[in-house]
């Protein structure tokens, strides 16, 4: 009896290993998700008013006052072809 007792608990506790283990891999998809579609956005900014005119570095240093890191906007302009 006292044998079944412990299984239990120790498939409880693996159960449980794994329903975190699900919960934060979930996650982390949803915020890579939402982080892909910010960049979108951002890409969809940039090439709008570059195709207005608005000069690049004023542009970049705009975005870059307003909090974006300065890798996903380079990255940005390169997909973009400037």
């Amino acid at each position: 009896m006292s044998f079944m007792i412990w299984v239990l608990a120790l498939l409880n506790f693996v159960l449980l290993g794994v329903i975190f283990f699900l919960y934060k891999s979930l996650r982390n998809n949803s915020s890579l998700v939402a982080r892909r579609r910010r960049v979108d956005k951002l890409k969809d900014y940039l090439s709008k008013h570059l195709s207005e005119g608005v000069n690049i570095n004023v542009l970049r240093k705009t975005i870059l006052d307003s909090g974006w890191p300065v890798e996903i906007v380079e990255q940005s302009l390169r997909e973009l072809g400037y």
